[in-house]
């Protein structure tokens, strides 16, 4: 009896050792505020959406709204596997964004060895990451890091990615790569068709094509110094992306051009002072291919750089303010221009919640016309015309946005919980 009693004990030990060197994390951000907005007519063209005023209750307006799952099982002689399951609810209507998707933001199981990690599912492009470790975060949920220097929705995130990561000393870097990242074979096709002709496919939705299309690969390298007391500390990083499209480019029903590939960089840094500042800036350029089009302006290709700066401070223990300020522009095509501006304060009850107010200004230059049909015009910097076609899935601020030569404005107060 002893006996057994003793193996049932061993086996106890075991089944708890073996059980202890697998973890897995429920963790995520609640955000909801209540906002204002106005956004004026502008000039005329076909890029031209909502005008006047207009009141919500809006998610995500100081930080993105997540609920995730991650999770790591230690295999013993330096592997360990993992996985990340990670959705976006809209706490103001109880539905999911990116398109629906149940794991939206990031669905991928990983292997990690002493060589490097590798994953495999949807992840986050290799793009994002040099702005995500740059931005002073926490000023707008589409902040000007993550929404001017988005050019392409396949910066941001990736189906069917493999990637592989490696830490060296101060150094982080990734390469990946995906057959199809996210495109439609039907064509690139935004809010301007939804409307007309209904069930628009939007780059990188629920709705892209098959295997096969939009090939997308990409770097990324940080270099971080190591954190002192105090705080202090510095980062810079670079990346590189590129893509491929070969679909029909739509404004409203109607396809205007042909896309081939796009590719783009950024170059981004950020210090942390352990007197509580911290300063941040990012500059990218992206360049579409144009193989066909019947706009004259486009057949040389659509070329924007980009541009954002901002800071915060931390008042005390509990208070803190900071600003962003960011351009976007056609360097050819339309020479269009969005400046915009973002200002904030937060007031931290704990540390997982806080009570925040957003002011946000965009501005949009209508730069030159050009000829899409009889009685049309397009007008605008790149805000307008990459939410219109598809190219970029979400306005600024949620969905706020600006009309060509049109001037937009936001006003939140809201309450931000992290668990």
């Amino acid at each position: 009896m002893k006996l057994k009693i003793l193996a049932a004990a061993a086996s106890l030990v075991a089944l708890s050792s073996v059980q202890a060197q697998s973890t897995v994390e429920i963790y995520g951000t609640l955000d909801v505020g209540a906002d204002t907005s106005n956004r004026t007519a502008g000039v005329s063209s076909v890029l031209a959406g909502r005008v006047g005023r207009q009141e919500r209750l809006t998610p995500s307006m100081s930080s993105i709204s997540a609920l995730g799952f991650r999770g790591t099982e230690d295999l013993g002689g330096g592997l360990k596997a993992g996985f990340v399951l990670e959705m976006q609810p809209t706490p103001d209507t109880g539905t999911l964004g990116n398109d629906g998707r149940t794991w939206g933001r990031q669905a991928y199981v990983s292997l990690t060895t002493p060589y490097g990690e590798v994953r495999l599912g949807r992840q986050y492009a290799p793009f994002f990451y040099a702005k995500a470790f740059s931005t002073t975060e926490r000023l707008a949920g589409t902040d000007l890091f993550t929404g001017l220097l988005t050019i392409n929705q396949l910066q941001v995130r990736q189906d069917n990615q493999v990637s592989y990561w490696l830490k060296a000393g101060q150094f982080t870097g990734s390469v990946a790569v995906s057959p199809n990242a996210g495109v439609s074979r039907s064509g690139v096709t935004g809010a301007v068709r939804n409307s007309t002709a209904g069930g628009a496919q939007i780059l990188g939705g629920q709705s892209a094509g098959a295997e096969g299309a939009g090939k997308t690969w990409g770097a990324f390298v940080n270099w971080a110094q190591n954190p002192v007391p105090g705080g202090e500390g510095a980062s810079v990083s670079a990346a590189y992306h590129k893509n491929r499209f070969d679909v029909p480019l739509f404004l409203g029903a109607n396809p205007v051009a042909v896309l081939g590939d796009y590719t783009s960089y950024v170059v981004s840094g950020r210090y942390i002072a352990a007197s509580g500042w911290a300063v941040a800036a990012a500059y990218g350029e992206g360049s579409y291919d144009v193989k066909s089009s019947a706009i004259a302006a486009m057949r040389g290709g659509i070329d924007i750089r980009s541009f954002a700066v901002g800071a915060r401070y931390l008042v005390g223990s509990n208070i803190q303010v900071g600003a962003m300020y960011g351009i976007q522009e056609f360097k050819n095509f339309t020479e269009g221009k969005d400046k915009a501006l973002v200002i904030g304060a937060d007031y931290l009850l704990s540390k997982r919640t806080a009570l925040y107010t957003r002011y946000g200004w965009l501005k949009d230059d209508e730069g030159n016309s050009s000829r899409v049909s009889a009685t049309g015009f397009l007008n605008g910097g790149p805000e307008p015309f990459l939410v219109s076609t598809g190219l970029r899935e979400v306005p600024v601020w949620n969905g706020v946005g600006v009309n060509p030569g049109g001037k937009s404005t936001t006003f939140t107060v809201g309450v931000r919980h992290t668990f």
